[in-house]
């Protein structure tokens, strides 16, 4: 004997699309802020680390030449000494999305030590 009185469900109801999609919306809600803030925090911190290698350059250059660089461009390699940072940086003041002072980068980068605020600029419209 069989009995007719069994349903077979077949698929989801509204209801239940309905609430998966609002907890999939929650979700990318209380996500999408912490990714923008991390990666935020993680151009800052690459700002800050660029500072450092123009500062610690700038102590080399000063060892071997007994004076500190003019411009980013005097760290730059030539025939008598070894580059202290790369071409690009030293040609546009620019390395991963923010801009560096390009006079008295020193100076710079020793009031960057004493502070531990970025004296760096973000570049406008770069993504990273």
């Amino acid at each position: 004997m069989k009995n007719k009185n069994i349903h077979v469900k077949n698929g989801l109801t509204l209801i239940e699309i309905i609430v998966v999609i609002t907890i999939i919306t929650i979700l990318i809600l209380l996500a999408v802020p912490n990714v923008i803030r991390s990666r935020i925090d993680s151009n800052e911190f690459a700002a800050i680390a660029n500072m450092r290698t123009l500062f610690n350059a700038a102590q080399m250059y000063y060892t071997d030449n007994k004076t500190y660089p003019s411009a980013l461009t005097d760290m730059l390699a030539s025939s008598s000494s070894p580059g202290y940072i790369g071409k690009k940086l030293a040609e546009t003041g620019e390395k991963s999305g923010y801009i560096f002072p390009t006079t008295r980068p020193t100076e710079t980068a020793s009031i960057l030590m004493s502070t531990r605020k970025p004296l760096a600029k973000p570049v406008i419209g770069i993504s990273m």
